[in-house]
């Protein structure tokens, strides 16, 4: 049988990294979290089960011994060095853990899932080392929230936590079983045994990835492993070894690529990880910092637009890239949008053949992917969508309009655009900005406004492909906007 890779971030808590069999009982396994292969067997030379999920929902925790039953079932295929994370609201923590006990199984490692068991982006672990530096630089909370579970975990109150905290879930073992994450040594060489991890999963357009931020890294430092469960590596590791060096130089601290492999077929990549708070919650919470960290990201900008600038002719290739190949996808879906493209169209026909500075870009600048530390200097992560020649400004324009938009924790982007690139908005003054990053790659009028029409666009078409029926679409709310500047 073909080796399958992990599925989903729980495989990755398995010694190996992957489940050779999968059983899920209960109807409320998070579907963020439920590998893909839910029978008895992945493998069916498999004589064990490795991942056992359980999470019941309302009515089957109302069943008189359903949660028993499930206990019993997962203890009898559980292998010798599975696990069985557990889901239960916590009336029926207690319960669920003494019935692990009664079937010679060890509860343990207590997650908390973030932003809740539904949505799931973040599993931290409750303990104190890596839930501080998750709060800190990874997950959002809002402030009260922060300060309760910080003073929880200080005064040592992560067992309180683990029973009586919603959207808590744990992990259970056998006694001496291999330890969870131990497939991490082959990169990260920390000393084996006991690890806390934070997971972060996420979704590109083409496929899903996890990031695993692991406590304690041993000699080799702090390290963050990202892994591509789809089997398509994200191609961060060459674009960092292609810009990471012009990037430094501009003044921003970038991760450094440390090793690379794969997880039964799932690409690795490990790097360095920076310090710093991350700049989206941070600006949530104290708006003061928007104007010192909407400035330090622009003279970033301006100088690594300098230190990247390349001449060349505009041509047809990069115009329909660009512009209006992302432009043709969504006109369907705006308000005189056939007009607007015939125009985008003209303008780009008389652009063919200039000469502009096309400058290396990062392409996902949003205030999640920059951390500020205590010295205020910058932390950019996340470079995958990364290229090394591109229209200039692009960063700058998402980038200024997403710390506005942090400020107000992202309830109305398109307003934050307003705010920033019309004449009279109330953060008109961080759009003048723009002048010092577009002198710095000698991008006049005309290559400023392709750019403001570029940037929006892509993202708006990014935005389509990857949208339900029933989401919001901010980014297409902007690109309506678009349709009076030409």
């Amino acid at each position: 049988m073909t080796e399958r890779g992990p599925s989903s971030p729980l495989e990755l808590l398995l010694p190996e990294g992957v489940a050779r069999g999968v059983l899920v009982l209960g109807s409320a396994c998070p579907p963020r979290l439920r590998p893909a292969t839910t029978d008895l067997h992945r493998d069916e030379a498999a004589e064990a089960t490795d991942l056992v999920v359980i999470a019941p929902g309302a009515g089957e925790l109302r069943e008189p011994r359903w949660l028993e039953s499930a206990v019993e079932r997962g203890a009898d295929v559980l292998s010798r060095d599975g696990l069985v994370y557990v889901l239960v609201p916590p009336r029926s923590r207690r319960r669920a853990r003494a019935l692990l006990r009664k079937r010679g199984l060890d509860p343990e490692w207590p997650f908390l899932h973030l932003p809740d068991s539904g949505e799931n982006r973040h599993l931290v672990p409750l303990e104190p080392e890596a839930a501080r530096h998750a709060f800190a630089g990874v997950v959002p909370l809002v402030p009260w929230k922060r300060v309760a579970v910080g003073a929880l975990l200080r005064a040592g109150g992560a067992r309180a936590l683990a029973l009586a905290a919603d959207d808590v879930a744990f992990v259970a073992r056998r006694p001496r079983a291999a330890p969870p994450f131990a497939w991490l040594t082959q990169f990260d060489k920390a000393p084996e045994g006991r690890r806390a991890v934070v997971i972060t999963a996420s979704w590109r357009p083409n496929g899903p990835h996890v990031v695993l931020e692991p406590f304690p890294h041993g000699p080799a430092g702090p390290c963050v492993a990202k892994l591509a469960l789809d089997g398509e590596p994200t191609g961060e590791q060459a674009r960092l070894a292609q810009l990471g060096e012009t990037a430094g130089r501009a003044g921003a601290r970038v991760p450094e690529p440390l090793a690379g492999g794969d997880v039964h077929g799932a690409p690795v990549m490990l790097e360095s990880r920076l310090s710093g708070r991350l700049a989206a919650p941070l600006l949530a919470r104290r708006k003061a910092r928007l104007t010192p960290i909407a400035s330090a990201v622009a003279t970033w900008l301006a100088s690594w637009h300098r230190l990247t600038t390349t001449p060349c002719q505009l041509d047809r290739d990069r115009l329909e890239r660009e512009l209006l190949g992302p432009a043709e996808a969504i006109a369907p879906a705006l308000d005189g949008g056939a007009a607007y493209l015939d125009r985008l169209a003209k303008l780009c026909l008389a652009a063919e053949g200039t000469t502009v500075a096309l400058v290396a870009t990062h392409n996902d600048l949003t205030m999640w992917n920059v951390l500020v530390d205590g010295d205020g200097h910058l932390g950019i992560v996340d470079w995958e969508s990364a290229e090394p020649a591109a229209l200039p400004l692009k960063d700058f324009f998402y980038a200024t309009v997403d710390a506005v938009a942090a400020t107000n924790r992202y309830r109305d982007r398109p307003g934050a655009v307003r705010d920033c690139f019309e004449p009279h908005g109330a953060h008109a003054a961080l759009g003048d900005l723009q002048a010092s990053v577009a002198a710095a790659a000698g991008a006049g009028p005309e290559v400023v406004a392709l750019a403001f029409h570029a940037t929006w666009l892509g993202h708006a078409a990014s935005e389509a492909r990857s949208a339900a029926a029933s989401d919001e679409r901010p980014f297409l709310e902007i690109a309506q906007g678009l349709v009076r500047r030409v």
